[in-house]
């Protein structure tokens, strides 16, 4: 058996590694809050108080768009490596094979085909097949991941990032009830992060510090909502237990 090929998710881990540190330097070095105004896109006639997020850096460090690029293109690379090793090992021609990407588990099958995976086997063909099973799990993050990373190879900038803020348990500043909790609205600057703040508590100016703060993926997929060192992370885990399941067919 030929040696299993880890180089792309080993380039992805240390990419992780880095991102780690560059996240939490712009968090703590550059802190956010959310201010009070008014709400000058409301149709109502007495425009009411709001609470817009205001980032402490208004653009993404130059070097975290790269390394989210670079983590998840290396992800998708990784699978295809896998698939086209198992072709090869089997005597076949891996030119065009690829790892096949989905929208919907019913697209599964067709994807299949299209990627030529049953050149690496009937085995490894019934293994990816049956990712689809479990929603939210493994299936649903690897498409996820190596869809984003496709996607990202043509794209000049790095990600679709943005800060994620998470509001909870917040006094009016004169007592009483806290105000609605947020959890984890996607938000860049200038975002409006809650509506129609109570008069009698509020007034132009006022700083919120936000309870929590990280960065994250507005794609539209299982790993949108995550932290991105919750989803590089959880992608990662996920490529390499398929690999680990991929390779001893």
């Amino acid at each position: 058996m030929a040696q299993q090929p880890q180089s792309p998710l080993d380039n992805a881990k240390k990419s992780i590694r880095s991102l780690n540190s560059v996240v939490e330097a712009l968090l703590t070095n550059h802190p956010s809050r959310m201010v009070v105004a008014r709400d000058t896109q409301s149709e109502r006639p007495m425009k009411p108080l709001a609470a817009f997020f205001a980032a402490g850096n208004q653009t993404f460090d130059g070097i975290i768009r790269p390394l989210v690029g670079s983590i998840f293109i290396d992800l998708h690379d990784a699978l295809d490596v896998a698939i086209r090793a198992k072709v090869q090992e089997k005597g076949g021609d891996p030119d065009g094979v690829r790892f096949p990407i989905i929208d919907r588990p019913g697209d599964l099958e067709t994807s299949i085909q299209g990627a030529s995976v049953d050149r690496a086997g009937p085995d490894v063909q019934r293994f990816i097949f049956g990712l689809h099973a479990y929603p939210m799990g493994d299936g649903e993050k690897i498409w996820a991941a190596a869809r984003l990373g496709v996607n990202l190879s043509h794209r000049q900038e790095g990600a679709f990032l943005t800060y994620l803020v998470t509001v909870r348990g917040i006094k009016k500043p004169t007592g009483g009830s806290p105000i609605p909790d947020v959890v984890r609205q996607p938000a860049g600057h200038g975002a409006k992060i809650i509506s129609r703040l109570p008069e009698e508590h509020y007034e132009v100016g006022i700083d919120i510090k936000p309870d929590e703060i990280t960065v994250g993926l507005s794609e539209n997929s299982p790993l949108d909502r995550l932290s991105i060192l919750e989803a590089v992370n959880q992608s990662a885990a996920a490529v390499s237990r398929v690999l680990d399941g991929i390779w001893p067919l």
